[in-house]
């Protein structure tokens, strides 16, 4: 088995990019799944999209030299 996983990760990383992407693809509609981003990562976008709390009025005092 170690050596059918070996196999594999060195043609994988023979491969360039495109030949990659039609990878990713082919094994997508094989096996019903996608590589798409999970979803938690929503909230974090949401977080940021947000306006920033308010500031405090309070001035601070600069230190003596």
């Amino acid at each position: 088995m170690a050596n059918a996983i070996d196999q594999v990760l060195d043609l994988i990383g023979n491969m360039t990019v495109l030949e990659l992407s039609e990878l990713k693809t082919k094994f997508e509609d094989k096996f019903g799944v996608t590589a798409a981003a999970p979803m938690m990562a929503m909230p974090m976008a949401a977080r940021a999209a947000a306006p920033p709390p308010p500031r405090s009025r309070r001035r601070r005092s600069s230190p003596s030299c």
